[in-house]
């Protein structure tokens, strides 16, 4: 006669399978989460351009020029140029450095002025509204750009002061 054991847990198979749905569940919920993260930096990055657009928009009106350059990102903009318009020039908020500006069409005569960015979603539909599915910017770096309404080469959602959802 065989002796019958009574087992009162669960097999290693059982505890594999479970431990493997937990994996692919805890898997899913991270990549959820790094893109809504993504997202976040970004709705923050076009934010922040705007803000700075602004500012210039208000500088450009009392002296009929855009600032030659911007005050560094998190600096207090006292001294500087835009120093009545903005408390201090935002950063990116990813990796606290300095939005790309530009300004035109020369140093002397700054009738425009465009902010770069980098967005972290590529497939971010406002990349390929302002045409910059292939990179654009100093150096082709950027996919994103706020500009001033005079700016040449501009596309809808680039122009200032078109506000984002």
């Amino acid at each position: 006669m065989a002796i019958r054991y009574k087992s009162g847990g669960f097999s290693m198979m059982e505890l594999l399978i479970v431990i493997a749905i937990i994996i692919i569940i805890a898997t899913g919920f991270f990549l959820a989460q790094t893109q809504n993260i993504k997202k976040g930096y970004d709705a923050k990055r076009k934010t922040d351009l705007y803000t700075i657009a602004q500012a210039l928009e208000e500088y450009e009106k009392d002296n009929e020029a855009y600032p030659a350059a911007l005050t560094l990102c998190e600096a207090p903009a006292t001294g500087s140029p835009l120093e009545s318009y903005i408390a201090q020039v935002p950063c990116d908020p990813q990796d606290d450095s300095n939005y790309a500006y530009e300004v035109g069409p020369n140093a002397t005569e700054r009738v425009w002025f465009r902010i770069y960015t980098k967005l972290a979603q590529t497939g971010d539909s406002d990349i390929a509204e302002v045409g910059c599915l292939a990179g654009c910017g100093p150096g082709g770096a950027y996919n994103f750009y706020i500009a001033s309404p005079n700016a040449p080469g501009l596309a809808v959602i680039g122009v200032y002061p078109t506000p984002f959802p």
